[in-house]
């Protein structure tokens, strides 16, 4: 028996050994962002897949966040492609999504733009009469486009709805500070936002023409603040709380239960191979992760990504990452973006590539 086992171990040993030594862990994705900005400018960064290609909405800014440029890449396979620029210089990128044939995109502004359409290679900016504020969250619901946020207009606060170059007036809130994500569930809409008494007041669903807490109870913890992101696997509506230490919550049965802590916060997601990878452009701590993997039991950091993650997407079978900084990581030249080249598995947080 300890012959068996030392010589399973010594095969783990070589096992690790081989994928080490075999393994090229992340690979260039054509010649990366086609755009250049200083480590002295910020970043507000968003990736889609659209259309079967990677949608990266960037907006760069000056260090005095004075002015900006927005525009989005484009990678079909082949190369790379950049819109023009969004027609303002104060504009700063937060959410992006295909409706009717068009890409929108929302964002920070003093101009008094609600939403950017791209369509045929032009930019039109929509607002409501009396908008003020900003547009957080985008999602298509009932073939119509909900817009949330923190926010106060003609048509409402926090929420409302967009078609054909129209906003309409979406079923009123309860009290909530303003709107932070938007998703669609079992054909259903649910909003989260910030709520300063408790965490489970934060998430709603849409039933008719009223908004109903999801859930009434935490298992686990007492923690406060708002939720900060929705999202689905498997078919279950999980909540992320970036507020308080990165909490993952499974919502149901009336109740958020905790599965786990992100060790950064979220700025995308994809599914891939069954599990969902997450991107991060700020870690909890120092020398701290960017990505991580969730099975639904199991929050897995990944240690040896790209850094200052923007954006994670699934494309031709590989996952790739969208960072913020990155022209170079571990004497790869990327240019900001990077694919997996194959199939992974993680040891000790750190994935590799299989090539066997």
């Amino acid at each position: 028996m300890k012959k068996l086992i030392q010589k399973s171990f010594t095969l783990l040993v070589l096992l690790f050994v081989m994928n080490t030594l075999k393994a090229q862990t992340w690979f260039p994705l054509g010649g990366g962002l086609p755009g250049n900005w200083g480590s002295f400018e910020h970043v507000d960064m968003v990736s889609k897949k659209i259309n079967n290609e990677i949608h990266v909405a960037v907006s760069v800014s000056n260090s005095t966040w004075t002015s900006s440029t927005t525009v989005i890449y484009k990678w079909n396979g082949i190369a790379w492609t950049t819109t023009s620029p969004v027609p303002a210089n104060d504009f700063y990128v937060s959410d992006m999504v295909a409706f009717n044939s068009k890409i929108y995109i929302s964002g920070w502004n003093q101009s008094g733009t609600a939403i950017y359409e791209f369509d045929n290679g032009t930019w039109t900016g929509y607002a409501p009469t009396s908008f003020n504020g900003s547009v957080r969250a985008l999602d298509v619901f009932g073939g119509e486009l909900y817009l949330g946020g923190n926010f106060t207009s003609s048509v409402g606060s926090h929420i409302m709805k967009f078609s054909n170059g129209n906003f309409s007036v979406a079923p009123t809130l309860p009290p909530l500070n303003y709107v932070k994500d938007i998703e669609v569930f079992n054909n259903g809409l649910y909003v989260t936002g910030d709520d300063s008494s408790k965490i489970v007041k934060s998430i709603l669903e849409l039933s008719g023409n009223a908004w109903n807490r999801v859930a009434h109870f935490i298992q686990g913890t007492g923690a406060t603040w708002g939720v900060a992101k929705l999202f689905t696997y498997q078919n279950n509506l999980y909540a992320y709380n970036d507020s308080y230490s990165g909490d993952v919550h499974l919502v149901s049965n009336d109740t958020l239960f905790f599965k786990g802590k992100m060790a950064h916060h979220i700025t995308g997601y994809t599914e891939y191979n069954n599990e969902i990878y997450f991107s991060g452009d700020t870690a909890d701590f120092s020398g701290g992760p960017y990505f991580s993997k969730f099975n639904g039991n199991l929050v897995t950091p990944i240690y040896n990504s790209p850094k200052t993650l923007g954006g994670v997407e699934t494309f031709n079978g590989n996952l790739v990452v969208i960072s913020k900084t990155d022209l170079v990581h571990n004497s790869i030249v990327g240019n900001k973006t990077y694919q997996s080249g194959g199939s992974l598995s993680t040891i000790s947080g750190k994935v590799f590539n299989d090539l066997n």
